[in-house]
């Protein structure tokens, strides 16, 4: 009992230790995501559209810029619209590929996952980019297909799962009295197989059988045959 105590008295205790984590916003994900090289982080702004009213309703890219940008000009003109930005003309990309102002015009708001805008100077467009730029980036993948309504399912009587067929133990005595004697999916007829032997047990009171035969040709034509035997 001595010698335990000893040991108990030797054991230390750790300091308490306390873990912390940082939950990664949505557009923290997004920029990992979707950015690369000029255009991963830099001095500006970056808007995620996702469960935005304002995004849902805005009728193009440009629209919804309006007044979300200081000093960043945007005229707005059904599909026309004019930039300007400390003197010079923003430049336009599209998932980081330069583009215009028709082209992100067409994009519809329902596509777009993010756009980050870029103060003057952005060194990443040609010529230095004094206008700064404006960066489009369209859903792909999981999100894209976020609100895609997936194919209808209807479930038609009529077919019912694949099951195996039931054959008694004729080993045991009992009274049989089955309607169906016998029935295979995979019976393969052909030039060469012209005569197949079909193996089954009658029940206690059948004389007379009624052989179906259903199946399709080589051409694909359905066949359907029905004969009585005694």
């Amino acid at each position: 009992m001595v010698q335990n105590e000893n040991k108990f008295n030797q054991l230390k205790v750790l300091n308490e230790v306390i873990v912390r984590t940082k939950l990664r916003s949505r557009k923290d994900s997004l920029e990992e995501e979707y950015t690369s090289g000029f255009f991963k982080g830099g001095d500006g702004y970056t808007f995620v559209t996702e469960d935005d009213p304002f995004a849902n309703s805005a009728l193009s890219v440009l629209q919804y810029l309006q007044a979300k940008v200081p000093g960043l000009q945007i005229n707005v003109n059904g599909a026309q619209a004019s930039l300007s930005w400390r003197g010079d003309v923003p430049t336009l990309f599209l998932n980081e590929m330069q583009s215009d102002v028709q082209l992100i015009q067409s994009i519809s708001m329902s596509d777009v996952a993010m756009i980050k805008v870029f103060r003057p100077p952005f060194f990443g467009a040609f010529g230095g980019g004094s206008g700064g730029a404006i960066v489009v980036y369209t859903k792909k993948g999981a999100l894209a297909n976020k609100n895609v309504k997936g194919l209808d399912f209807v479930n038609i009587p009529g077919y019912s799962s694949i099951r195996e067929f039931y054959s008694p133990d004729f080993t045991q005595p009992e009274e049989d009295y089955r309607p169906t004697l016998y029935w295979n999916p995979y019976v393969i007829t052909g030039s060469g197989r012209r005569r197949i032997q079909l193996i089954f047990y009658n029940n206690d009171i059948t004389k007379k059988f009624r052989v179906v035969v259903e199946g399709t040709n080589d051409e694909g034509k359905l066949t359907h045959i029905e004969k009585i035997f005694e």
